[in-house]
């Protein structure tokens, strides 16, 4: 293993080549940010699409092959135009901007990628913003900001567009295949994995967000909770049920609510290691799914919350393991050695790697502990 998987002595990414981020892609917050993500109007309900949306006659969409293929029947009206979004990249998204006519409304349909390219198309065109989110794996919801891409590297705009509705149709999203609704419960156990990061960093006296043990408990018990409604609500096909979907979905909101966001607790690399295998690989793996191994592999590298982060996963029938989700070992090593570098461009550097690159085996125990659960 540890010749196989040993670090890779090359130039840095943004050594090969030179990475220079282009300013944002409109201002924030932006004129159409209207309310914050906690006051948002949701609903949750079959038969909803059809029901909201039959009077909208002048709209775009941004959507996906597939949940157009879901969703496209059920509305009443043909849409001017509607766009398969393919990247977050900038100069893709000016393009897109440029080409869309413009609409009254524009209907963001599908998962995250679809969904934020509607945020800002909306908020280009002035237009009113429907999210119609086709699966419960996005974080997307409940989240007014935009993740633009240059050659690779992140940059968030925060507050670009409110929606004045978002629709669950139920049915819609029980149709879709059970693990793109797995992955969304990631979103909520990847907290277990913050949790651990954020004490072996204060045990380890590093600086930063004192320790408080009152924050950790209302956390952990708050994602047991979700894991419980998910769980609770889930048929024997690994479909859920309204109750699971809206426990999934909310949780994207809640967690604004929780003590433990407002302290920034940047340590653990659960999104990072999604973020930065972008920034490697140029190719994105399902958001939730490498979220999910991200945690894990947190997990191991501040040495806690492993097993229970584990046990959560398995019980919410979430994927993780990098043959299920579409990379490889080798893969995921480089894009750890390279993870750190990556965070220097959006100011993601408060964790160990900045200590320097995993070892071989500290790597092989990830391996071993991710494959052997």
């Amino acid at each position: 293993m540890s010749t196989m998987f040993g670090w890779l002595k090359r130039r840095t990414m943004s050594e090969q080549r030179k990475v220079a981020v282009p300013p944002p892609i409109m201002p924030s917050p932006s004129p159409a940010y209207t309310q914050p993500p906690v006051e948002w109007n949701a609903k949750y309900s079959p038969g909803m699409i059809a029901r909201e949306c039959r009077r909208i006659d002048d709209f775009v969409a941004l959507t996906s092959p597939s949940a157009w293929r879901a969703v496209g029947g059920l509305l009443e009206h043909a849409p001017k135009a509607h766009q398969f979004v393919t990247s977050q990249e900038y100069a893709y998204n000016v393009a897109l901007l440029e080409r869309l006519p413009r609409a009254k409304f524009v209907l963001g349909i599908g998962g995250g990628m679809a969904l934020d390219a509607a945020k800002i198309v909306a908020a280009a065109q002035g237009a009113t913003l429907i999210m119609i989110p086709t699966v419960v794996s996005t974080g997307s919801v409940f989240n007014a900001g935009f993740p633009q891409r240059h050659d690779g590297v992140l940059r968030i705009i925060h507050k670009v567009a409110s929606p004045k509705i978002l629709l669950f149709d139920t049915d819609v999203i029980r149709a879709a295949p059970t693990h793109l609704n797995a992955a969304g419960m990631a979103e909520c156990v990847c907290w277990v994995s913050v949790v651990a990061a954020w004490q072996w960093w204060c045990h380890n006296r590093r600086g930063g967000v004192e320790w408080d043990q009152s924050v950790a408990d209302e956390l952990i018990v708050a994602v047991r909770e979700c894991v419980s409604c998910w769980v609770n609500d889930v048929d024997a096909d690994g479909r859920p049920g309204i109750d699971a979907i809206r426990a999934c979905a909310e949780w994207n909101r809640k967690r604004y609510g929780l003590h433990a966001w407002d302290l920034g607790l940047y340590y653990a690399i659960d999104h990072a290691f999604d973020v930065a295998f972008y920034f490697v690989h140029r190719r994105s793996l399902l958001h939730s799914e490498a979220v999910a191994l991200g945690s894990l592999l947190s997990c191991v590298l501040y040495d806690g919350g492993f097993e229970e982060t584990i046990h959560l996963l398995r019980s919410c029938g979430t994927r993780y393991l990098p043959a299920q989700i579409g990379c490889t070992w080798p893969e995921v090593r480089e894009t750890l050695d390279h993870l750190h570098e990556h965070g220097t461009h959006y100011g993601h550097t408060n964790t160990r790697l900045a200590d320097g690159p995993v070892s071989d085996e500290l790597f092989n125990q990830m391996v071993t502990r991710v494959e052997g659960g």
